[in-house]
């Protein structure tokens, strides 16, 4: 798997060995994210049990977000999305806790796996510098159309190329990487590491399943192309060679026989990851973006 991330150089691989940890809650967490209010939050996403289900993108998870108040999180306005599991609520404060002690020990919004045992403690599993920045999409009023897990450059048209979830790694589904054409706007039932070269030949990405902190979203921002996760029946609504049109501003996605359209009511944040003079800056101690405009 390493050498799908890999150039033609040679790599060397570090293998960390970690007390498997059994849990009743796990996910990621995004340290800093952009909210609809513009405010600087936590992002966390989790799902019960294991989390290399929502990191595969192979269930859809449950969100959270806490906004910060200066440095601290302000708990008091913690958001559940779309009808999350209300049981973490109870164990979140540790979670929490240790997720901002480690965005302060690196001195840098972090991307962080985690995990919460029986007990109700919090284990961190790993953490790296985010890569990308994350705007935390809407709740939509279609369930049809997931969310938008990146804007890339905008509204995109290509021909699908469908990627049955269902085929072991093996030969086969090296073949079906291998003969998808440069270019081809990729379905997905979902989104493991395996997938990853055929990410790099797509022009955008839909997928059944997933969430905005699965690695096919991470990967599709680090792209800067389009991806919608989530979205219901992705697989038979646009087979293989189905011409569609992806517009995650709009967040729409259209072919000849099919037209899936979200709630764009609300201000489009992503919007603003098109900009090229955009830059943060802190006042009194909140993190707010700028737009400078050039006419």
């Amino acid at each position: 798997k390493t050498a799908s991330y890999a150039d033609d150089s040679d790599r060397k691989m570090g293998i960390i060995i970690q007390e498997m940890i059994q849990p009743v809650f796990a996910g990621v967490a995004f340290t800093d994210a952009l909210a609809e209010n513009g405010e600087n939050v936590l992002l966390i996403e989790f799902v019960k049990g294991l989390g290399d289900k929502l990191v595969s993108g192979r269930a859809n998870s449950s969100r959270i977000t806490i906004p910060y108040n200066g440095k601290s999180l302000d708990t008091k306005n913690t958001r559940l999305f779309n009808g999350g599991d209300k049981e973490i609520l109870p164990v979140l404060s540790d979670l929490a806790k240790n997720l901002q002690n480690i965005k302060t020990k690196f001195a840098n919004p972090m991307d962080i796996e985690w995990a919460i045992d029986s007990n109700g403690k919090a284990w961190m599993l790993q953490a790296r510098p985010i890569t990308k920045d994350i705007f935390v999409p809407s709740e939509t009023n279609s369930t049809d159309i997931g969310a938008v897990a990146s804007y890339g450059n905008g509204r995109v048209s290509g021909t699908t190329y469908f990627i049955d979830g269902d085929l072991e790694e093996g030969p086969e589904l090296d073949t079906a990487i291998k003969q998808m054409p440069n270019g081809a706007i990729l379905v997905l039932t979902y989104s493991d590491t395996y997938y990853m070269p055929a990410m790099r030949k797509a022009k955008a990405i839909i997928s059944t399943n997933g969430s905005i902190l699965a690695h096919a979203a991470i990967v599709s921002r680090e792209l800067n192309i389009p991806c919608f996760l989530g979205v219901n029946n992705a697989d038979t609504l646009f087979p293989t060679g189905t011409k569609v049109t992806v517009d995650p501003h709009k967040i729409e996605i259209l072919s000849d026989k099919v037209h899936l359209k979200g709630d764009n009511s609300d201000i489009d944040w992503g919007d603003l990851d098109i900009y090229d003079h955009m830059e943060k800056k802190v006042i009194n101690e909140k993190l707010i973006t700028v737009l400078d405009f050039i006419c």
